[in-house]
């Protein structure tokens, strides 16, 4: 009788791709295919050329596009649509990973009960990418509570697993019953701030995020965002605003107008 794959065993690879075709080949090319592992590959273009070469050279790769650039967090979101598994690794297309590292994080995620986590990013130096931190208190920085702005941390100050606020969504895995309860990534956001803004919602809703600085993956950083200098601060301005507006009322998100307009 045929073994059938358990949903609790599966990992559902959620990858976006906008640009940097070589640095998803390669990295579809590290990622094996197996039985507990699902990979699915979000098309935000722009010229929608990779589905022939996809299905050629990787025919176990579930290709989704709209045929237009979603942006980042409706690309996790359709992604997930598409996805079987109890566990969503997500990864920009740029980080470099293997099915050892990625079955590594999800062991340790269970092995202290954990239902999301990240591993330590490091540039092709292996210098840390400093991707993670903590919303502060009211009392300990006012400026960054009033903000909501996360206070990055040094990851090698880390010699093992902690929890954590915030961290990037470069390499992020979430169990399938956390995108339940704190709900779909925001699609508001078309880039930045949409990992921020989950990761706000993880700490409100009481679910910790861990942090393991002995599983690591190599992140060439920004490789797509720095295509569009003007575009991508577009993009930025945009989404900052969105997320105070979300988290903290209009007179927040016109104070932070004002004080750019004063740089």
């Amino acid at each position: 009788m045929e073994h059938i794959q358990k949903k609790s065993d599966i990992v559902s690879i959620i990858i976006v791709h906008y640009l940097a075709t070589s640095a998803t080949m390669r990295l579809l090319r590290t990622i094996e295919k197996k039985s507990t592992f699902e990979v699915i590959l979000v098309d935000n273009g722009p010229d929608f050329t990779l589905k022939e070469a996809i299905q050629k050279q990787f025919p176990w790769v579930i290709y989704v596009s709209k045929r237009i650039n979603l942006g980042y967090a409706q690309a996790i979101n359709l992604g997930i649509e598409h996805a079987h598994g109890q566990w969503f690794m997500l990864l920009n297309n740029d980080v470099q990973t293997n099915a050892a590292t990625i079955d590594a994080l999800v062991k340790k995620t269970k092995a202290v009960d954990g239902l999301v986590s990240v591993p330590r990013l490091e540039d092709k130096n292996g210098a840390a990418a400093n991707t993670v931190g903590y919303f502060d208190a009211w009392w300990k920085h006012p400026v960054n509570a009033l903000f909501v702005r996360p206070r990055v941390i040094d990851q090698n100050k880390f010699n093992k697993p902690t929890r954590i606020d915030f961290a990037t969504a470069g390499a992020m895995l979430i169990n399938k019953q956390v995108n339940e309860t704190v709900g779909p990534w925001d699609n508001r956001f078309f880039m930045y701030f949409e990992d921020m803004d989950y990761c706000l919602r993880l700490k409100k809703n009481q679910i910790s995020l861990w942090y393991f600085p002995d599983i690591v993956m190599r992140h060439e950083k920004s490789l797509t965002a720095n295509q569009d200098r003007k575009q991508k601060n577009v993009n930025y301005h945009t989404s900052l605003n969105t997320y105070l507006l979300k988290h903290r009322g209009a007179i927040v998100a016109m104070m932070n107008r004002f004080f750019h307009a004063l740089r």
